[in-house]
């Protein structure tokens, strides 16, 4: 009875310590910045507890997770529910998204001229799709510069890459089989800047800036207090 008796109170004890361990949230920072910020438990990354993170990496940026669901979408979530997850790094890590940002001999910029290459148009918003089947399956989602549109079917500098997009394989939560489009996209604000994973409810997503605005209003309202 004695030694059920300890392993009773052992447990309480562990108990009362996890709980005061997790009782303040972690702050996160982001090198370069002074606000602090303080994410609820339910958008903060899970670290396992045999794993600990060195308390410095929490200033150089961190990790958003994000509501989405494969065919579910939480329309309780702070963040918008087809957002898969925001990664929240330092203006200075921002190498830039426009055409003359990559490297001459980079698969981005070596892509529009390989053969089997396809370069498409998208409906009025001055885009354009690069993909390549044989090559990748990913498909390259580009704005076209104000002084580049004669040139609808090339790409120069000016150009910015709004996206890249894949069709992934998911299984819902009725088991069946799905393959949502997952696309990547980085943006740079006025303190940081973020790169994100959505699922777009187009092939081609078309307009992202309103995306962009609603997660960089709710990653400032998590800013602590």
């Amino acid at each position: 009875m004695k030694m059920k008796n300890l392993s009773i109170v052992c447990m309480l004890q562990l108990s009362a310590f996890l709980s005061a361990c997790n009782a303040s949230p972690i702050e996160y920072g982001v090198e370069g910045l002074s606000d602090r910020f303080c994410l609820p438990e339910k958008y903060a990354p899970s670290t396992p507890f045999w794993m600990p993170i060195d308390p410095s990496e929490y200033s150089r940026g961190f990790f958003v997770s994000g509501c989405w669901k494969p065919g579910l979408h939480d329309e309780s979530c702070e963040l918008p529910p087809h957002v898969l997850s925001v990664g929240v790094s330092s203006k200075s890590n921002f190498s830039g998204w426009l055409w003359q940002d990559f490297p001459e001999d980079s698969f981005i910029r070596r892509l529009p001229t390989r053969a089997g290459t396809k370069i498409e148009t998208v409906g009025q918003e001055n885009l354009v799709v690069v993909y390549n089947e044989n090559l990748w399956g990913s498909k390259y989602v580009w704005r076209k510069a104000e002084e580049n549109q004669s040139s609808a079917l090339s790409l120069g500098d000016g150009d910015s890459l709004e996206a890249i997009c894949a069709q992934e394989n998911a299984v819902n939560s009725d088991g069946t089989k799905i393959n949502p489009t997952i696309c990547e996209r980085r943006v740079l604000g006025r303190d940081y800047y973020i790169s994100y994973k959505f699922e777009s409810n187009a092939p081609t997503p078309l307009s992202l800036s309103s995306l962009d605005e609603k997660i960089f209003r709710t990653l400032d309202k998590w800013r602590c207090k």
